[in-house]
């Protein structure tokens, strides 16, 4: 199988887009991916990000391919779990303290924690588009909307939490640790007391 045949294999097994850093990995020279480009094959839609002609681009996976630091969170994340109806606006993403997010597109909403609890939480899911990113699960994300309950809409943060308490398949000690660790315990064990002796 020549360069062109392998990138076409690739590109049929990953929703017609492939990346510049995969290419490298597989020890295909990345002028191929120029010339398919410049032959109309491809399409760039970021750096080092190609799809085939007429495929809509993945907004979560080119963010995401951009700027590996960030973790969709918040809405972003519970609509990646099919925990909500809303259809987000815009994209949230949590990075640690002191990451510099400025490059970030304006339809980025971007929170900050702590650098030793920025990964804690995380799980992959696939997009719309089939591509596999990075988000928090389910109990990171109570954590996160109980954490900043201030700033949270308060339909969606009842609706939510009312979710979860109800899901059969919850994990209440994996929230109380993860609680613990951000220093939310007494909070988070209040709203749940509630919730599940109702």
């Amino acid at each position: 199988m020549n360069y062109r045949e392998r990138i076409y294999e690739r590109l049929n097994q990953n929703n017609g887009m492939i990346t510049s850093a995969w290419c490298v990995k597989e020890g295909i020279p990345r002028i191929y991916l120029s010339r398919m480009t410049k032959s109309g094959e491809l399409n760039r839609v970021s750096r080092g990000v190609y799809v085939t002609e007429g495929e809509i681009p993945d907004p979560y996976f080119l963010l995401q391919n951009a700027s590996p630091v960030c973790i969709f969170s918040y809405v972003s994340a519970l609509h990646l779990l099919d925990e909500t109806d809303l259809i987000p606006n815009f994209m949230e993403v949590t990075v640690y303290s002191g990451y510099n997010a400025s490059h970030l597109p304006e339809n980025v909403l971007v929170h900050y924690i702590q650098k030793d609890l920025h990964n804690l939480g995380v799980t992959t899911k696939l997009t719309s588009s089939g591509h596999s990113v990075r988000t928090y699960n389910f109990e990171r994300t109570i954590c996160d909307l109980i954490a900043q309950r201030g700033y949270v809409d308060p339909e969606l943060f009842s609706k939510t939490m009312f979710r979860y308490g109800r899901k059969a398949d919850k994990d209440m000690h994996k929230l109380m640790r993860y609680a613990d660790r951000m220093g939310i315990k007494h909070r988070v064990r209040d709203i749940f007391e509630v919730l599940l002796n109702e």
